[in-house]
């Protein structure tokens, strides 16, 4: 039987894919930035 910790250390994510995910929403965040540069009505580019 295994302990809690053994399986939460086998689901975690590993550093590589943690890695991904924070350059992948650094890329976002400047796209974003970029797309609210271009519009009037800052912020509301993707909403309305």
């Amino acid at each position: 039987m295994q302990t809690w910790k053994t399986e939460r250390e086998e689901n975690a994510v590993s550093l590589s894919e943690l890695n991904g995910y924070y350059h992948a929403q650094l890329q976002l965040q400047d796209l974003a930035n970029k797309l609210n540069e271009l519009d009037t009505k800052k912020g509301k580019y993707l909403t309305g």
